[in-house]
């Protein structure tokens, strides 16, 4: 989920956490909904992150709302 001032995004992905090709993370997300200014947010994309610690989750995709 990622918080704003002016509402939420909820999104949703399933890995397992393993280091394959140099990422730890590389798997589709789903834009599942949203809350204030982004009520009906739908969506996804790609969801990665390297296996170098510490490496930040990377969401690269679309949203409508």
């Amino acid at each position: 989920m990622f918080g704003f001032d002016s509402g939420t995004i909820s999104v949703h992905s399933h890995h397992e956490d393993c280091a394959t090709h140099g990422l730890r993370i590389d798997t589709t997300f789903q834009v599942t909904g949203g809350t204030g200014a982004f009520q009906d947010a739908s969506g996804g994309g790609r969801e990665f992150a390297s296996a170098a610690a510490p490496a930040p989750v990377i969401y690269h995709g679309t949203i409508s709302f």
